[in-house]
């Protein structure tokens, strides 16, 4: 749902790259007609899990023309990104990773973005490398975990799957 903050976590270290990935695939369902895929990256974020890899967003449906990479030396300076990035007209999703489980996205800082994200009715989405528990204004939490695809014709690597477990939901259940 556009207009919203959602939060993504993987179910477990090992499947960090599902959920990164999972949030571009949502990205690139958000900007296929038209503008730009803000990415909001803490250091410590692309140190532990990987920074991303433009030319490989193209696998998910994402135009690496469209990608804004923005790097940001604390969890807090992510989250003004994120905000900011969400002011901008042309900015049709805005992605942010956040170190660990992402601390600094208290209660006052996720409403902060599910409001900048109702006012220009763009999606937000915040990835954590863990789920959290503290309260948070997201509309919608999401646990994800790889799983296997179907094999390519050759019997090798299809199309990349995701498990998802929805584990909050503000409009019910």
């Amino acid at each position: 749902v556009v207009g919203e903050l959602h939060e993504l976590a993987p179910v477990s270290f090992l499947h960090s790259g599902a959920a990164l990935g999972f949030a571009l695939a949502l990205s690139s369902l958000q900007s296929a007609a038209r503008g730009a895929v803000v990415v909001v990256q803490q250091d410590f974020a692309a140190l532990e899990s990987g920074a991303l890899y433009g030319l490989g967003c193209g696998l998910f449906g994402l135009d690496p023309a469209r990608l804004l990479v923005v790097r940001a030396a604390s969890a807090r300076d992510a989250l003004w990104a994120m905000e900011e990035g969400l002011k901008t007209r042309d900015a049709t999703t805005v992605l942010g990773e956040l170190a660990e489980d992402g601390k600094a996205a208290d209660l006052t800082a996720t409403r902060r973005l599910s409001l900048a994200a109702q006012k220009s009715r763009g999606l937000a989405i915040l990835l954590r490398q863990r789920p959290s528990a503290q309260p948070s204004a997201a509309a919608t939490r999401w646990s994800i975990a790889a799983t296997a695809g179907d094999a390519d014709g050759f019997g090798g690597l299809g199309r990349s799957a995701f498990r998802l477990a929805l584990t909050k939901n503000r409009r019910g259940p």
